[in-house]
């Protein structure tokens, strides 16, 4: 399936958390994305450096193990 439109990672120097959040929902419901892989896509797109501070924050379990 390919998606409609792109989603960049994140970039706290561009945009805060919540307008990100508020963006990669608008992106998941334009795709259709059903519940149970929104944290995958959320894991997928975030980027290198994010992901590493949500998995510090997970630590020891996975962001994966996550809703």
């Amino acid at each position: 399936m390919a998606f409609i439109g792109t989603i960049a990672e994140f970039d706290e120097r561009k945009e805060d958390f919540e307008c990100y959040v508020e963006r990669l929902a608008e992106f998941m419901k334009a795709n259709k994305v059903e519940d149970d892989r929104k944290a995958s896509v959320f894991l997928a797109v975030i980027g290198a450096e994010a992901l590493s501070i949500v998995r510090n924050l997970f630590s020891p379990a996975t962001p994966s193990s996550k809703t």
